[in-house]
Formats: structure tokens, C-alpha cells, sequence
């Protein structure tokens, strides 16, 4: 049997009042409660008499908590896969970033490879710059800078054209004096050659 409720008692405030029951309505609510108190068992409604776990039972409730522990403990299984998983990629990565250390990576290849390409385009250079100074006559055994001798080159490159342009001239020149001789002697002989003509006639 259920327990009887307690008697509702009509309450005052001292300060203010809402609503205010009569001394009938309040016995004939408390009549009415304990008429529904004694009642039998059989009259109450089922969920009023049975546990959580007696209705998960009996409605197959349990089975389906069985199979959400179930589902539950195969996540939890499947994560700690997981987390060996990762611990194992994480390893694989650390083994194969120790092997890049032991061999040079593709960028330090290729700044290798920069580097010894810039080393080889320098030496060149000064290879190049040192010609240039013993074909200079006036920078012979002479310490001056890349500057000053690139100066000096375009000075003796200058001097070459002109001494280029006399010669080209003084060339010009003979030919034409050699083309007048040519003429000349071309006039004599003919002249000779009238001379004897006119001499052996005469004989």
C-alpha cells in the first residue's frame, strides 16, 4: 500500500494573500485524497510499482543497454586501435626523419650544388680578369681594381680603333699611289715601244 499524503492545511501570509480557500473546499479535497489513498494496489497504475531496471527487462530494455555497452566498449577498442595506430605513424615518421638526417635532404643537395656552381662562375671570373690584365701593356704587375681595369680596357680598345682607322687609311692610301704607278709604267712602256717602232722604220 502506498503511503497516505499528507493533509493540505490552508496557509496565511502575513503580508499579502492571493486567494483565500474555505474550510469546506479544503475538507472535501482532503476527502477526496484519502478515498484515492485507500485504494487497492491493483487499481494503481503500473509504473507506479516497478523499478527502471524491471521495465528495461521486461520491454527488452536490457537488451538494448547490452547493446549499447557493447557498441560503447567496441568504440572504445576501436579508438585504442586508433591510438596505436597514430603512435605507430608517429614512430615511422621520427625513424624516417632520422633517416633524412643521415643522408643530405633534396635542398641541401641543391644548395650544395648552387653553391659549388657560384664558387666555379667566381673562379672564372678572376681567371678571366687576369687575362684581361696581362694583355693590358699598361697593367702589367699593376694591383688595381675590377673597375679601374675594365677602365683601362675600353681606353687600350679605343686606341686599338684608332690605330686600326690610320692603317685603314694609310692603306687606302697606297693602293690608290700603287694603281697611279701601275698607269705610269703602263704609259712608259707603250711610249718605248712606239720609240723602237719608229727607229727601225727610219732604217
Amino acid at each position: 500500500m502506498p503511503t497516505e499524503p499528507p493533509m493540505l492545511v490552508a496557509s496565511s501570509s502575513s503580508t499579502t494573500t492571493t486567494s483565500t480557500m474555505s474550510s469546506s473546499s479544503v475538507d472535501y479535497l482532503n476527502e477526496t485524497i484519502a478515498k484515492a489513498s485507500s485504494l487497492p494496489e491493483s487499481f494503481y497504475p503500473e509504473f507506479l510499482q516497478y523499478s527502471k531496471e524491471t521495465y528495461e527487462q521486461s520491454t527488452g530494455g536490457g537488451q538494448s543497454m547490452q547493446r549499447k555497452k557493447q557498441r560503447k566498449a567496441q568504440s572504445t577498442g576501436d579508438s585504442k586501435e586508433e591510438c596505436m595506430e597514430d603512435s605507430e605513424n608517429e614512430e615511422d615518421e621520427e625513424d624516417g626523419g632520422d633517416g633524412s638526417q643521415k643522408g643530405p635532404s633534396p635542398i641541401e643537395i641543391r644548395r650544395q650544388i648552387h653553391i659549388q656552381s657560384e664558387q666555379k662562375r667566381r673562379a672564372q671570373i678572376k681567371d678571366g680578369f687576369e687575362d684581361l690584365r696581362n694583355e693590358l701593356p699598361a697593367c702589367l704587375n699593376k694591383k688595381m681594381s675590377k673597375v679601374a681595369l675594365l677602365h683601362r680596357t675600353v681606353q687600350h680598345i679605343q686606341h686599338l680603333k684608332d690605330n686600326q682607322m690610320s692603317i685603314l687609311s694609310d692603306l687606302e692610301r697606297l693602293v690608290h699611289e700603287n694603281e697611279q704607278l701601275r698607269k705610269f709604267q703602263e704609259n712608259i712602256l707603250q711610249k718605248q715601244a712606239m720609240d723602237n717602232m719608229y727607229s727601225m722604220s727610219q732604217m
